[in-house]
């Protein structure tokens, strides 16, 4: 059974980019690990209520086949940080799916792992990632290599589809 870890912020993450691809996932017997910045009950942007199962601190790459960030306002909690910029290069490194949808292609090409790669996000999120060395593709759903991005929450089937396709 392959091994899948979704982030996102404890406040204000895009329901259906957490609820779509964690429904398609379970459907498909991907053990999923939610993992979030607070052990609190986490607060999508449309009132979803969800617990996480651990702290995004305690991701431990070796103990999965994938790790998913989740879009949304509170992603922007994730931008500049370090920690997790770590863990996905860790996931980037060993060959195994790093994907995110929404604004969270942001941290992606943040973290340095989308210079060079071909990607999409929320269009807010365009310049960031040329800035960052990608090569921004208006398409719903992009992937490169183990990395694939999503454009925002009607590409969450499409998405996660995607994600467990290349699992």
């Amino acid at each position: 059974m392959k091994t899948l870890y979704i982030v996102f912020a404890n406040q204000l993450f895009r329901d259906e980019e957490l609820r779509i691809p964690y429904e398609y996932y379970k459907k498909n017997n991907l053990n999923v690990i939610l993992a979030s910045n607070s052990m609190n009950t986490a607060v999508g942007k449309l009132g979803m209520h969800i617990d996480p199962d651990i702290l995004y601190t305690d991701i431990d790459e070796s103990k999965a086949d994938g790790i998913m960030l989740v879009g949304g306002p509170g992603t922007k909690f994730y931008f500049e940080d370090k920690k997790l910029w770590d863990i996905l290069k860790k996931f980037h490194s060993n060959k195994k799916i790093v994907a995110a949808i929404c604004i969270s292609p942001v941290i992606l090409a943040k973290s340095g792992l989308l210079k060079g790669k071909k990607a999409t996000v929320w269009i807010d999120g365009k310049e960031e990632l040329e800035n960052n060395g990608a090569t921004f593709v208006d398409s719903p759903v992009v992937v490169d290599g183990n990395i694939i991005t999503a454009n925002g929450p009607k590409a969450a089937r499409e998405f996660a589809e995607t994600v467990t396709k290349n699992l």
